[in-house]
């Protein structure tokens, strides 16, 4: 259902004023014209504000115009773009003296003087390294340039630019490569691209002049030396004054512009600028239509080629319909990827751009079309045409000022007057707009209606309020009188209102049935009146809210049928197909620092552009806030990030000892660090510091969230790979991704991850993968195709991953690698096990999901003592290696363990625990020794290795003799202590035999929840074809892939008393009794695991209560109560499945059909709209756990 206004357009939905003169505006749907302050008109009535930077205005053809620029960064060093400190980073040549001066400079306040008596070098610049790449293009092209002044007229000066390395062996190093590829076949390698420099030679006056030199070589080069020179050619001995320089990388794919870009601080980049609405908020159907603007490119400075490129588009991508003005090819109508025609050659055009023309440069650009032909115009007349295939928008289609999405082209030069209409404009009203004298803003009224934040609603919503506010758009509106109705709703309101002081329309979307309704504004004053009109749409609520199954890694059509209620996506899109929506938010960019100044404000205007875009959508469940956050480069020469340093650490620097990939500490100048860190220890100091907040990313990513809370958007936030305590602080959820080659590894993760979210006191959210992949290495292998691929997931394993998934302590569940089902080796198989695993597990979630699991006996430490590694350990990922076997291992012998921090030591968490195991502590922090000796004098026990040199009582040291933990010994002296721990300490359900089971129990007070996993496998297909070995990742080395699972039988022995029913059968259990406890034979399949729910008593009753009539547009509740034999409500959690079918037998969705009982009760809303069917409606409730089942029924009179 893609929204479409039901006028056709702004002007004729309003009573104009009589300025109206000859411009046609008839059917106008947007309107840009940047002297409003950004506010747009938009639709049939409303106002739209854009956030439209006041720096980037410049004089347009009638006001203001924005001006754009494509990306660029200045090479050069601060000193050496701008004078501002001294004559650092320039050389002067043979007698010329050089000396950083005061005057008159837009670049500052002080620019580089050389007093020059004879022809000659007057200086070149220090070598700037640089190692940019040219994708897709043979050459680099390099461009130096600098605003210049002579202190006499007429004098000639030379600008040029070389590459110190121009002599080396570069050539001979590209022609072996070109020789290596003839070789090896296929498409032979570009010949060498000769070197070319394009110096500038100009004669200076007494003002500033812009002068730019370039430089090409080839791409294959890989560093460049950079100098650039200065020459006096001819001229009276003075002073040449020179500012502003800069260096940039230019004819970047796919532009080829030569120009340079405005002028940049040293170090400084510009990303392109364009700027983004929804396309759906101005009604554009897209099968008829013409888009206009002004433009000219940006005048000469230097003599480049000043391409404009794409200007304004609509669209969204190569494949989905796009409507293109700007660039050598203009696009119209379906996507260029579905279709032929639809283009319009416009290179002519590019040219006639460059001309003056009539309006000081200024030029007007249209693009019309209909059905069947689209014609471009230049000035008022046609140049080109095509025949088309029509198109319509998809959902998320964006209207971009300043840009394409198609190679993410950016317009470079001024835009002015922007329209948009929903209808082919003549050709003779085209000419009427290009020789137009005043601004269309003049015909349009002076007051609009600021567009609602949504118009998209679920029938589960309540109630909603829409925000009806009169807005100016050239003189203040004053007071109105308001009336707004949405006939389909039945909702109505008339009030005053004001700029400031909206009206408030308040509708019930449940009152109708899923659809389409019109919304129509009416504002009247004695000055003012207008009517705006759009659709309000109303969806039924997606399944799952209570228990989120999401797939990561592509939209395919087939997944709601794999069992996925949630996708990353359109939200808009996602909804018409009955899902839920994850956006995401990505200021990643490592320089500068994420917690810079610059960072900020860039995250601060995505967080509020992000956040008001998934408003208008009733679907968005969740926000993941830059996911995978790795570890910036040390800003360690930026004077505010040392003052920060100093000013939270007391630190004056960087310690020496501290050493990067991964950011650890090393020994410096052969000294040892203590056995026992003290907190001022400088890098034990730093690297906690460091993780924790001087990364900056973790601070960003939670200013990020109170960002986009403030800017209105209350979702769920959350981000992903929990590395330590407060990363997630302004967050709601804990994510974690991962795909170990074994189940092991997954279980182990989860524990690592579940504990940092509990320490935070978050959810978490679990998310395995459909790949064998551990540490960066996938099971690469080269398919029947030929292809290199990386090897999926057999069947039972992924079934068996997904039941540890939503069996571990997890609130919501994912599924990573959904776009590997096409690129990697995938068995078809996987999608019906996905379906069959998924039909179980989401109902399965909604029942335990965000429940806790049974509290372990014992705690792993992870401490940050492992970021200082023992000197005959050379292995910079030591304490990745270590705790990865240390915790497999754990996990192999299926002792249920915690994973922990120093941090969850300090927030008193030993007191959980029988014995903790400390591993490779080669050095340990202070406090956290502190507390370990206290846990062992009050009888706790601790397992330490010979690695650790600190002191604690009675522990107990491993045969493990250092960091490097080989697999082996450490299954052999750390397994047999945690199968012996295991066998002495018994958890609350005993599983035998133990070896080839994960189990997982979840908490819900007196009712408790048994997840017993199969992980019974041996080598089937996957290991016969490819012989996959998984080296020391498996239980043994060179341990072959368990891909086949195998069927098992297990004996489960619980506490006697206790009534068990059999989850997935929906069925109570019975055991035999033994030594005080029932035991319980349980079959599970291959993958395949159980689900065992315990109570003090059996269920016995289930209630169901509905209202015997009702009349459409009237709610009420479906009351449920779920009784023991004690008559008493049923304690912890029961899961209920609901299904209401109408009178024509058909079933409504109006109702979730999963939902939570919580202690014996639930009340279900039952809301039905205006149009619902009369006759008898029936109503059937299946308790999920007893498998007991009524029914009831109600008419609708």
């Amino acid at each position: 259902m893609i929204r479409s206004s039901c006028a056709v357009g702004l002007v004729s939905a309003m009573l104009l004023s009589s300025s109206s003169s000859a411009l046609t505006h008839d059917g106008l749907i947007y309107y840009q014209d940047f002297d409003h302050d950004g506010r747009a008109a938009c639709g049939a009535g409303w106002a739209l504000d854009q956030d439209i930077d006041p720096a980037r205005l410049v004089p347009g053809r009638y006001g203001k115009a924005c001006r754009f620029e494509r990306s660029s960064a200045n090479l050069l060093s601060p000193n050496q773009a701008s004078a501002e400190e001294d004559a650092t980073g320039f050389v002067p040549g043979d007698g010329t003296r050089l000396a950083s001066t005061n005057d008159d400079t837009p670049f500052g306040a002080r620019v580089l003087n050389a007093t020059v008596d004879a022809p000659g070098i007057v200086w070149h610049t220090t070598p700037t390294l640089t190692r940019v790449k040219a994708p897709h293009r043979p050459n680099k092209v390099f461009l130096f340039s600098a605003y210049i002044k002579a202190s006499q007229d007429g004098t000639q000066v030379r600008l040029s630019l070389r590459d110190e390395h121009e002599d080396s062996d570069w050539r001979d190093r590209v022609e072996t490569a070109i020789a290596a590829a003839a070789e090896k076949g296929g498409k032979p390698a570009k010949p060498v691209f000769e070197t070319i420099s394009a110096p500038a030679t100009v004669t200076l006056g007494k003002a500033w002049q812009r002068v730019a030199a370039r430089f090409e070589i080839d791409a294959r080069r890989e560093e460049q030396s950079l100098v650039a020179r200065l020459e006096l050619v001819s001229g009276e001995s003075g002073t040449l004054s020179t500012d502003g320089m800069q260096l940039e990388q230019t004819c970047v794919y796919p532009l080829s512009n030569t120009e340079p870009t405005s002028w940049l601080p040293g170090g400084a980049t510009r990303t392109p600028k364009w700027i983004d609405m929804p396309l759906s908020e101005t009604g554009f159907s897209g099968r008829v239509g013409t888009l206009g603007c002004w433009i000219r490119p940006i005048p000469d400075q230097c003599g480049g080629s000043r391409k404009v490129n794409a200007i304004v588009t609509l669209g969204k991508s190569w494949w989905a319909p796009v409507w293109q003005l700007g660039g050598g090819r203009w696009y119209v109508g379906e996507a260029p990827t579905k279709q032929k025609q639809g283009k319009v050659s416009a290179r002519s055009v590019e040219k006639g751009l460059l001309e003056t023309g009539g309006n000081d440069g200024w030029h007007f650009l249209a693009l019309a079309w209909d059905e069947e032909e689209a014609v471009g115009f230049l000035d008022g007349k046609p140049f080109g045409r095509t025949s088309l295939a029509s198109g319509r928008p998809i959902p998320g289609s964006e209207l971009r000022l300043g840009g394409s999405f198609l190679e993410r082209v950016p317009m470079t030069g001024d835009l002015d007057e922007v329209y948009l209409f929903d209808r082919r404009l003549t050709d003779a009203d085209i000419a009427a707009l290009a020789a137009a004298e005043k601004p269309m803003a003049e015909a349009l009224p002076n007051v609009l209606l600021r567009r609602p934040q949504r118009l998209t609603f679920l029938r589960s919503e309540e109630s909603a309020e829409l925000a009806l506010e009169p807005v100016s758009y050239g003189t203040s509106p004053g007071r109105l009188a308001l009336t707004a109705q949405v006939p389909g709703l039945a909702a109505e309101c008339r009030q005053m209102a004001e700029p400031g002081a909206p009206a408030q329309l308040r509708i019930r979307p449940w009152m109708g049935s899923p659809g389409s309704y019109e919304l129509t504004v009416t504002a009247t004053s004695p000055a003012h009146s207008l009517v705006a009109r759009d659709r309000i749409d109303v969806f039924e609520e997606p399944p799952g809210r209570e228990f989120i199954t999401y797939a990561w890694g592509g939209t395919d059509e087939d997944l709601e049928e794999r069992g996925f209620n949630c996708l990353f996506g359109e939200p808009r899109a996602l909804l018409e197909r009955g899902l839920w929506a994850t956006i995401r938010i990505d200021v990643r960019t490592p320089v500068p620092h994420p917690w810079s100044a610059e960072t900020r404000a860039r995250a601060d205007a995505a967080a509020g552009r992000v956040a008001r875009g998934a408003m208008s959508h009733a679907n968005v469940r969740a926000c993941l806030v830059n996911s995978e956050c790795g570890h910036p480069p040390f800003p360690a020469d930026e004077p505010w990030f040392l003052d920060w340093l100093r000013e939270e650490t007391g630190l004056d620097g960087i310690p020496p000892e501290i050493a990067r990939s991964p950011v650890r500490a090393v020994s410096h100048n052969g000294a040892v660090p203590p056995a026992v860190l003290p907190d001022d220890y400088p890098p034990y100091r730093f690297l906690r510091w460091w993780t924790k907040r001087g990364q900056g990313y973790y601070l960003l990513n939670n200013h990020i969230t109170r960002q986009m809370r403030k800017a209105g958007l209350q979702t769920t936030y959350y981000s992903d790979q929990p590395e330590t305590a407060t990363q997630f602080e302004a967050m709601d959820l804990v994510d974690f991704w991962g795909y170990p080659k074994t189940p092991e590894g997954l279980v182990a993760r989860f524990a690592h991850a579940s504990c940092l979210a509990r320490l935070d006191g978050k959810p978490f959210q679990a998310m395995p993968g459909t790949i064998y992949w551990d540490d960066g290495n996938g099971l690469w292998l080269n398919d029947a195709d030929g292809k290199r691929k990386v090897l999926c997931l057999s069947p039972d394993c992924l079934t068996e991953n997904l039941w540890i998934s939503v069996a571990c302590p997890s609130s919501s569940i994912g599924l990573y690698g959904i776009g590997e089902r096409r690129s990697g080796i995938y068995d078809r198989a996987c999608d019906a096990a996905m379906t069959n695993a998924y039909r179980l597990i989401r109902p399965v979630g909604t029942l335990v999901g965000g429940l806790p699991t049974e509290q372990a006996k014992v705690a792993l430490l992870e401490t940050d003592g492992l970021f200082f590694t023992q000197p005959e350990v050379n292995d910079a990922w030591m304490r990745h290696w270590l705790v990865r076997t240390a915790s497999r291992c754990m996990a192999r012998v299926r002792l249920p363990f915690d994973w922990i921090h120093d941090d969850h030591i300090y927030a008193g968490w030993l007191d959980h625990y029988s014995a903790v195991v400390v591993p490779g502590a080669w050095c340990l922090p202070e406090k956290t020794h502190r507390a370990l000796v206290d846990f062992a004098q009050r009888g706790g026990k601790v397992i330490v290795d010979q690695a650790m040199r600190a002191e604690i009582p009675n522990a107990l040291r491993l045969g493990i003799k250092t960091q490097k933990y080989p697999v082996e010994t450490v299954m052999q002296e750390l397994g047999n202590w945690a199968d012996s721990f295991r066998g002495e300490h018994r958890v609350w359900a005993h599983v035998t035999p133990s070896d080839d089971v994960f189990t997982y129990t979840r908490d819900a007070g007196k009712a408790r929840y048994l997840f017993v996993i199969n992980d019974r496998r041996e080598p089937g297909p996957q290991q016969q074809r490819w012989d996959v070995k998984l080296n020391a990742i498996g239980r043994a080395k060179n341990e072959p892939l368990r891909d086949r699972g195998l069927p098992h039988r297990v004996n489960v022995s619980l506490p006697a008393g206790l009534a068990v029913y059999d989850v997935l059968s929906h069925s109570p259990v019975t055991g035999t009794a033994e030594n005080g406890r029932q035991v319980l034979n349980v079959s599970l399949g291959p993958g395949g695991a159980a689900l065992l729910a315990t109570f003090p008593h059996p269920i016995a009753e289930l209630n169901v209560r509905t209202p015997r009539k009702l009349a459409p547009g009237q709610e009420a509740t479906i009351n449920l109560t779920v009784l023991d034999t004690e008559q008493r409500p049923v304690p912890g959690r029961l899961l209920t499945e609901i299904q209401v079918t109408r009178p024509s037998g058909e079933i409504w969705t109006g109702v979730s059909r999963y939902r939570r009982i919580i202690d014996g009760k639930l009340s279900v809303p039952l809301r039905l709209p205006l149009t619902a069917e009369q006759g008898t409606w029936q109503v059937t409730v299946l308790e999920w756990v007893s498998g007991l089942r009524e029914k009831t029924q109600f008419s609708v009179e």
